[in-house]
């Protein structure tokens, strides 16, 4: 459903030419088709037709144009309405939008540094409880063996193979449901200090993209600086 309506609603057709309008354009172009297919000299008769002619070309030209600012004037103020209504709210919803944004990232961020916590903790205390069991077991064969007779003890020992210790399940990182985004805004502080070129790249205005892309990748321009904006919006859009 649309959130914003017309009301009354107006009809698919409104704006038409009058009859009036329509027969003097018809006579007007008439005339002008046959006075550019009449390949003969202009005598005075022609010269007087095409002369009432021209002037009722330009003659409804002005009054087409008078007409058309007369009957856009009010769908004008209909626009500004319709701006009007819409950024009413829309303002206001940003504004909640990119709050709630936050908290969510807020949460997202806190909420994800602790369970990556728990699972490097998690995997730890199953690397030390690995790394305890094969110590056990290397104590026990090592007693084994020599509880052995000397003829009978191995040369080599067989490497220990032991059952992989499990890893605590830990919930995994949660999925951002905001889109994140970030822009630069270019803030020129000096511009007399602002070199004309650096390596192969002119930087002179109206170029300010260049120095953008410049101070992106590391290289400072003199007299210049980018100031970075987070947005936040919900994915999907």
């Amino acid at each position: 459903m649309s959130a914003l309506i017309l009301r009354p609603e107006l009809p698919g057709e409104v704006v038409l030419l009058s009859m009036a309008a329509i027969n003097r354009l018809d006579k007007c172009i008439d005339e002008a088709a046959a006075m550019v297919a009449d390949e003969k000299p202009m005598d005075g008769v022609a010269y007087t037709t095409c002369n009432v002619a021209y002037q009722s070309v330009g003659k409804l030209i002005r009054e087409l144009e008078t007409d058309r600012k007369r009957i856009k004037a009010p769908f004008l103020e209909v626009t500004r309405q319709i701006d009007a209504a819409s950024k009413e709210y829309q303002g206001t919803l940003a504004d909640i939008e990119s709050r709630l944004g936050a908290k969510i990232k807020t949460y997202q961020r806190e909420e994800n540094a602790r369970r990556q916590a728990a699972i490097d903790a998690a995997r730890k205390e199953a690397e030390e409880a690995e790394r305890t069991a094969y110590e056990q077991a290397e104590r026990a064969r090592a007693k084994a063996v020599a509880e052995l007779p000397p003829d009978e003890r191995p040369s080599i020992a067989e490497p220990l193979r032991l059952a992989p210790v499990k890893v605590a399940y830990v919930a995994p990182l949660l999925k951002s449901a905001v889109r994140e985004q970030v822009e630069y805004d270019l803030e020129i502080e000096d511009r007399d200090r602002i070199p004309t070129k650096i390596g192969e790249i002119w930087v002179q205005e109206p170029i300010e993209s260049a120095i953008k892309q410049l101070l992106k990748i590391g290289i400072p321009v003199a007299g210049c600086r980018l100031i970075s904006r987070e947005l936040t919006a919900p994915r999907g859009r």
